[in-house]
């Protein structure tokens, strides 16, 4: 697969002038993905891993697929398929960077963790099996996920930024007058 010519990948012009020439590259999108990007009605953002896999993360739905699996074999002549997962209920946008695809030891299919921006961890033991998964809830006393720092099989939430300075603290103690005390402890590991 390695010792293909560019001229076997090289596709389609999309745009040309006289110091640039874009064009597409590689295998075709799964036409799920095609369809998803065409048809999408909010945020989209895109992600590839390390162990060979892409993601597109468009509403709560994640389509993920091999990046080279459609030149793996010379049989496959098409896109390879994606696979969906959804990841869990929120109201705030959900994004790659919540996402992350690995390899357990072992494993003939790859693993998926995604999180939502208020910190409801979803596992997924097998990305073909998008029923078998497991939710855990991370505390995180109102602050919101930005990324997945790495794809380890474990998760440790924690603040990143702490309140500071003269009014850091205002709406720690706002919110203390409403809800009572918070949690001091702020690492979850699960």
């Amino acid at each position: 697969k390695y010792n293909q010519s560019v001229e076997e990948l090289a596709g389609d012009v999309i745009y040309k002038t006289p110091l640039i020439t874009l064009e597409t590259f590689g295998a075709p999108l799964p036409v799920m993905v095609t369809e998803a990007l065409t048809f999408a009605s909010g945020d989209v953002s895109v992600r590839l891993s390390p162990c060979g896999w892409c993601w597109v993360v468009s509403g709560r739905r994640v389509l993920a697929w091999p990046r080279s699996a459609a030149t793996d074999s010379p049989a496959s002549s098409g896109p390879s398929a994606a696979r969906e997962l959804t990841l869990p209920q929120t109201d705030l946008a959900h994004k790659a960077d919540l996402v992350m695809i690995f390899y357990e030891d072992g494993a003939q299919m790859p693993s998926c963790i995604g999180v939502s921006p208020e910190g409801i961890v979803r596992y997924w033991a097998s990305v073909g099996q998008e029923g078998a998964y497991v939710d855990v809830s991370c505390e995180l006393a109102g602050q919101e996920c930005e990324r997945i720092a790495n794809g380890r099989a474990t998760v440790t939430c924690r603040t990143l930024r702490p309140p500071s300075g003269w009014l850091g603290g205002i709406g720690r103690r706002v919110s203390l007058m409403f809800f009572g005390s918070m949690p001091a402890h702020v690492d979850t590991v699960i």
